[in-house]
């Protein structure tokens, strides 16, 4: 898949794809594919508990319009609003 990547770049940046940017671009396509790996083959070694829907409001949803939005629409929640 990776080469396929590169190759894709290659012709879509024709004159402006260099060796110096393909090196960049593998480089990064090694670490990104180590992790994804690494964290293949153990997962719990690579992620965080994750959080309830209610802990993820209280630290996305009063900072971002967009969150508290897309909350208020999607499940009637109205970030700070007392329904007592």
């Amino acid at each position: 898949m990776g080469q396929a990547l590169i190759e894709t770049f290659a012709e879509y940046l024709a004159a402006d794809w260099t060796e110096r940017l393909a090196t960049a671009w593998v480089e990064a396509y090694d670490v990104i594919a180590g992790a994804m790996m690494a964290g293949a083959d153990n997962p719990a070694d690579h992620l965080e508990p994750e959080l309830t829907f209610y802990e993820w409001i209280d630290l996305y949803g009063e900072e971002s319009p967009k969150v508290r939005n897309a909350i208020a629409t999607l499940t009637h929640f109205h970030y700070g609003e007392s329904t007592a």
